[in-house]
This record gives C-alpha cells, structure tokens and sequence, in this order.
C-alpha cells in the first residue's frame, strides 16, 4: 500500500477550519511513502500541526541498513512539546532504493505518521558525484 497524499508530507499544515487527520483507518499491513508525501517514514521530530493532523508520528529509531532485514522501529508521536508523548512498534525493512514500514493504526486521533523527503543538498551532490569521470 501506498501513502502519498501530499497532506502526509512534514511540510503540510493542516487545512483551516477542517477537523485534523487521523491514521485510525489503517489496517495492519506493510506501507510505503511515496511523494508529494515523501520518500520515507520522517526520521525527526516533526512540529505538530503538520502532515495534515496534530499529533504527528515519525520513526525515532534509524532507519536500516538493506543487510539488517526485518527489523523493529519505534515510532514516536509528538504532542504537548513531548517529542515522544506516544510511541509504538513498527517494523521498517530498507528495500534498497525505498523504505516499507508494517503499520498498525495508532491508538489514538488524531495520530498520523508523517512523511519526508530525501534532503535536496544529498540529491544535488549525488548528482555531481555521479557526474565526474
């Protein structure tokens, strides 16, 4: 499955007057963000009032390594100035060129999980190194 929605991204505010969104409808399964969302799960602490909900969920542990297989992540929720004022387990998997996370819906709204880009200075750099001869 595929999270892509633009609001999902650490960028988006949630839209005025409308209620805050909430992951309460996912089902257990393994996901992948895709953009305008992001690239991957956000790796830190995302303010809240952002991803198109308040209290926003982003992966406090390191993402891994594509040679660790399978393994558990803690997802952090950020509310209140506690950067991790609710966690859960996940499990995260580094497919090489992308990240899949197995997601459960967190225990409460409105809680979502937050995406975020690859920085641009790493994609620009890739770039010209990959350019050089």
């Amino acid at each position: 499955m595929q999270l892509s929605t633009r609001d999902r991204s650490v960028e988006s505010d949630p839209p005025a007057g409308l209620a805050a969104i909430c992951d309460n409808s996912l089902s257990p399964r393994w996901y992948r963000f895709l953009r305008p969302a992001g690239d991957k799960m956000a790796s830190k602490c995302v303010p809240t009032q952002k991803c198109g909900t308040a209290v926003t969920g982003w992966l406090s542990s390191p993402h891994p390594e594509v040679s660790d297989g399978i393994v558990n992540g803690k997802v952090c929720f950020h509310w209140l100035n506690e950067c991790c004022f609710r966690d859960q387990v996940i499990k995260v998997r580094n497919c090489g060129r992308f990240f899949v996370y197995k997601l459960n819906k967190p225990e409460g709204c409105p809680m979502r999980f937050c995406g975020s880009n690859v920085g641009k200075l790493s994609f620009f750099l890739f770039i010209y190194i990959g350019t050089q001869e």
